[in-house]
């Protein structure tokens, strides 16, 4: 069997899925230890019978619903290649649309104290301190088992301006800490909403998509208490869905100024950021 004709076999099995078929090629470098350009320009290249023993063993893993970035442990969030473990949620590339906005607004505003709320696997701290050398980044989570995989990742990658701490939300920060931005990206999924049900999903941490008060209740707490963790016309920015949209709003106009919400319809992404109102 050729490498076209692998493909080909998963071109039929996954006719509803084109993730399944784009996530082949990820794979097949996995297993061939080959970039994508290489497999590309070696489509004939015939595989023996213990490779596509391999192939196939990981391609029925990902059939089944299994995340690829599970399946191998690593995921790649703008053009970084990041460790990732089981049970911690997946950076999507959704959420890269408002890192690139934030590495320009960060540089844009010579802002250099940040604080990452809830940081999962810490790619968005990463990328800012990749992209934003002077800034000073503390990132924050409650499960030890992400903080222990940020710690990682800052060594492996050589980060030096990011420190992580175990904290449910500002619990553990102290009260004359402040900030020049805040960056969530929070649960924000309500439990009954039919997207929890989809095959992926359910291998992800609950915890990190679904949040009480019909999804609105981690966001509430946030917008809120943030206010108490920012310097003056320091900048509050969360990702957020449509559902709560309007509550979303309101809160923000009672505790912040220049308000602004980004929407990106090709990824179906919005964020919102506004700056601490000084009563």
């Amino acid at each position: 069997m050729k490498i076209k004709d692998w493909l080909y076999k998963v071109k039929l099995y996954s006719k509803t899925n084109n993730y399944i078929y784009k996530d082949s090629y990820i794979i097949l470098q996995y297993v061939l230890n080959k970039n994508r350009i290489w497999i590309e320009l070696n489509i004939n290249f015939v595989l023996n019978n213990k490779i596509i023993e391999y192939l196939d063993f990981f391609l029925i893993m990902r059939l089944r619903g299994e995340p690829i970035c599970y399946i191998f442990n690593r995921c790649f969030f703008l053009n970084i290649e990041f460790k990732i473990y089981n049970d911690i949620f997946i950076p999507r590339s959704s959420t890269e649309f408002m890192v690139n906005f934030i590495i320009k607004f960060i540089k844009f505003n010579n802002l250099i104290k940040i604080l990452d709320l809830g940081s999962g696997s810490g790619v968005i701290s990463m990328c800012i301190s990749k992209n934003c050398i002077n800034t000073l980044i503390l990132c924050i989570d409650i499960n030890y088992i992400c903080i222990n995989l940020i710690r990682y990742n800052i060594k492996k990658l050589g980060f030096y301006n990011i420190k992580c701490i175990y904290s449910n939300w500002f619990s553990k920060i102290k009260k004359n800490n402040f900030f020049d931005l805040i960056i969530c990206n929070p649960p924000y999924i309500w439990c009954k909403d039919n997207c929890i049900n989809k095959k992926d999903l359910r291998y992800e941490s609950y915890d990190s998509l679904v949040s009480f008060d019909k999804g609105f209740g981690d966001i509430n707490y946030i917008i809120i208490n943030s206010y108490y963790y920012l310097n003056n016309k320091g900048w509050l920015i969360i990702e957020h869905s449509s559902i709560n949209f309007e509550k979303i709003i309101f809160l923000f106009n009672k505790y912040y100024y220049n308000i602004y919400t980004y929407k990106c319809f090709i990824f179906n992404t919005i964020f919102t950021l506004g700056q601490k109102l000084i009563f």
